[in-house]
């Protein structure tokens, strides 16, 4: 094939101004944190600085109405939920029997070895701090 004169091969914009996708990345997130500092300042009303629900002083509560007492007269062959009572747990029952005695001689041997521990603890910690 012949060369084509006075055409050349297109050519990407590489590099001319763009900014890299760190770049970008960079400046949303500094942007961002602005926004989340200023934005309190800015919009802020009678409070903190936070955006929270304020109650309605007028507030009225809603009144009973016809069908929820339809509802409670085709529940009534139900029986009642124990919300006045608390959990029904068996280990309330089971662990008082499981308790395992320990002698006053056990209780002092494993007094007298956490004292050892701590002590070589703490002539460990010594030797490292003078070296």
């Amino acid at each position: 094939m012949a060369a084509r004169r006075g055409k050349s091969q297109a050519r990407r914009n590489a590099g001319n101004g763009g900014l890299p996708g760190w770049a970008w990345m960079v400046l949303g997130i500094v942007l961002t944190i602005v926004v989340v500092l200023l934005a309190p300042r800015v919009l802020k009303s009678d409070g903190d600085g936070f955006f929270r629900p304020q109650p309605n002083p007028d507030a009225r509560p809603a009144p009973a109405s016809s069908a929820d007492d339809g509802l409670a007269d085709a529940t009534d062959d139900a029986q009642p939920a124990a919300a006045d009572e608390g959990p029904d747990y068996d280990f309330y029952t089971l662990l008082p029997g499981k308790e395992v005695p320990i002698s006053d001689a056990e209780l002092a041997a494993t007094e007298r070895a956490e004292s050892e521990r701590l002590a070589a603890r703490e002539r460990t910690a010594e030797q490292a701090a003078a070296d």
